[in-house]
């Protein structure tokens, strides 16, 4: 592997080039409360996907005839019906947690009046200041 300035300069901008929410090798380089305030409405927006999620499951049973009390596995359709549940599950936690990241950079742009390029480099391309780092 060619490790010459040039390589290690083109495989920083590469790791920095990943969004602060998807780069992972990064938290570990966070300090623990900016970890812990960042990841407040990730987690949060993540989790209450299952209030909808909630009533989606008893209009999916209404709409294969599944009763209450009945368990899903016994039903014709139950194999659907988890199939089903289970898809629209793990998409709306990931919308959820897309939408709290949305929501930090939002809260950094209006709230802690940051400008939209500082937004942009620390939510997009991780670059994050240096306060943040132990």
């Amino acid at each position: 592997m060619d490790n010459t300035p040039l390589q290690q300069s083109r495989d920083v901008r590469a790791q920095t080039m990943i969004p602060l929410a998807f780069n992972f090798s990064l938290s570990n380089s966070l300090r623990s409360g900016t970890k812990q305030t960042l990841s407040v409405l990730p987690v949060t927006f993540m989790f209450s996907a299952f209030v909808p999620l909630s009533f989606f499951a008893s209009w999916l049973s209404a709409q294969l005839g599944i009763t209450m009390h009945e368990p899903v596995r016994d039903h014709p359709n139950g194999l659907l019906w988890i199939t089903s549940f289970l898809s629209v599950m793990v998409l709306m936690m990931i919308g959820g947690y897309v939408i709290g990241w949305i929501a930090n950079a939002a809260i950094s742009r209006w709230v802690l009046d940051w400008p939209m390029s500082k937004v942009i480099a620390v939510y997009l391309r991780s670059e994050v200041p240096r306060e943040w780092l132990k």
